[in-house]
């Protein structure tokens, strides 16, 4: 499936499809949404999701900031052939180099998942120079050695072959599918946000994507690079994950001196699509508390 034919079939009731733009720059044909007035915020999406997974929380900010957020590469309604763009650092130089192009300077930036991975290293590399890099439920940290060669891969054998990906979502495409996978995430979010994925993981396109990004995702580096993060990082878990452990987060605020943990009870992976109010009141706290400390 061409990314017209892709973005044809998403596009209509797509949330905040009045504010998306299309643009094309080095091998990536970027979709993008940008919405409201003030200080930039920056929210980053995490594998096998799209913009949509902000609606709720965007419609909390942009009455106060310009909320900026994109479809990472391959993902949603952004093409993407280039497989060197879907490592951590190519998605970070690509996204680096888009938000250039735009001309936009995040005060704030928000990373769900393996888009708080690639906040940090955007953060590492002094590409952005937020005040705050916030994580929710973040994947920080990388498997165990064996483990991780299995999982990258098992990924890279999946990504190398579309058919998969066809079947693959074939079989996501019914509702109950859906639902039970998101479930699975710890998370009940709103009965749309089911329909959104459902339609998601039925395009072989967004699931290939998600594949070649598991397939090329190495945290190691990143993982012993976190101590000279700048900003002051904000650990945002949600102790209902059942993707990404809440015992990450604390281990890593142990272990980082700039860093400031935030326990969310209840809520799961998904926990800003479940309660969007109670991220809104989380970021205006820490906000509040990073602009005192500067």
């Amino acid at each position: 499936m061409s990314i017209h034919k892709r973005r044809k079939k998403l596009f209509v009731d797509w949330p905040n499809s009045d504010a998306s733009r299309f643009v094309q720059l080095n091998d990536i044909d970027w979709h993008v949404q940008i919405m409201g007035e003030g200080e930039e915020v920056l929210l980053l999406h995490g594998t096998g999701s799209a913009t949509h997974s902000w609606v709720g929380l965007a419609s909390e900010l942009i009455s106060s900031y310009r909320v900026v957020m994109l479809d990472l590469p391959g993902h949603g309604m952004t093409g993407c052939q280039n497989n060197n763009s879907f490592t951590l650092p190519g998605m970070a130089r690509e996204i680096s180099a888009l938000l250039s192009y735009l001309r936009v300077e995040p005060r704030w930036v928000v990373g769900h998942s393996a888009g708080a991975a690639i906040l940090a290293q955007m953060c590492l590399e002094r590409t952005i120079h937020p005040s705050a890099l916030i994580s929710l439920n973040g994947a920080l940290q990388p498997f165990g050695q064996s483990a991780a060669h299995i999982f990258s891969q098992a990924a890279r054998f999946l990504a190398r072959r579309d058919f998969v990906s066809y079947i693959i979502s074939l079989h996501s495409i019914s509702l109950k599918t859906t639902e039970r996978m998101i479930r699975a995430t710890g998370s009940n979010p709103v009965k749309a946000t089911f329909d959104h994925y459902r339609r998601l993981v039925g395009i072989p396109g967004h699931v290939n994507a998600a594949l070649k990004m598991m397939a090329g995702w190495d945290l190691d580096a990143l993982y012993g690079d976190l101590e000279q993060l700048n900003p002051p990082l904000f650990l945002v878990t949600c102790l209902n994950d059942q993707t990404v452990s809440p015992s990450q987060a604390i281990a890593l605020s142990n272990r980082l001196p700039n860093s400031i943990l935030k326990k969310i009870p209840e809520l799961g992976h998904l926990g800003h699509e479940e309660s969007p109010d109670l991220f809104k009141a989380l970021f205006d706290e820490i906000v509040q508390i990073a602009t005192a400390a500067d």
